[in-house]
């Protein structure tokens, strides 16, 4: 029997326009998984939206690798996200709240996504803007994030220059290395996070 049409097909269908919205939603999908609320609908799912809000929170970059040696405590609970896209043009705009060392503290994500585009200093300035626009006076922590595909996109002038723009580069492989991505049997996460890779060796 011939084995099921991948969702993800751009290696033979000779493009890869798209795919950054697609990386906004399955990036926004993960995110939204992290709430406390989502604990008991799926325990695997709701462990890698966590991991990945306190990675964002924490991580920071050696050598061109975002990366954190350690795992979310405990008592680090997540108890509200929200999520826009193209929210004033910037690609994934998210809102959580968490519960850390008996602390509650609020952050706001502007997440610039980067598949097949170079990053614009006007457009990482623009959105930075408008966040620190939006949030002034609020309780909100900004954490300004530049997300690329993959670390082939990701040169050490690219990492300088973000930097000078005051946002952190990392990759969708860093978000999958620091949880150890596993198959969860649910299809979205799947056939993103597995499933892609196969469309990329096709």
């Amino acid at each position: 029997m011939k084995e099921e049409p991948r969702f993800f097909n751009y290696k033979k269908e000779n493009s890869d326009y798209g795919y950054e919205a697609i990386q906004d939603f399955m990036l926004s999908y993960l995110l939204r998984w992290g709430d406390s609320a989502y604990k008991d609908s799926n325990s695997q799912l709701y462990e890698y939206g966590r991991n990945t809000l306190y990675f964002l929170i924490h991580g920071k970059d050696k050598n061109g690798i975002f990366s954190l040696d350690r795992k979310p405590p405990e008592d680090f609970k997540v108890t509200l996200v929200k999520t826009w896209r193209q929210w004033k043009l910037i690609d994934l705009s998210v809102e959580f709240i968490v519960e850390e060392n008996s602390t509650i503290k609020k952050y706001a994500l502007n997440i610039e996504n980067k598949w097949y585009t170079s990053v614009r200093d006007n457009q990482l300035q623009k959105s930075k803007n408008h966040m620190n626009a939006y949030y002034k006076g609020r309780e909100e922590e900004i954490l300004n994030l530049v997300i690329f595909c993959d670390h082939t996109r990701l040169t050490p002038d690219i990492i300088s220059f973000c930097k000078g723009e005051e946002y952190r580069c990392l990759t969708l492989e860093d978000i999958y290395s620091y949880s150890d991505f596993k198959e969860t049997g649910n299809f979205i996460f799947d056939e993103f996070w597995f499933g892609f890779s196969k469309a990329e060796e096709a």
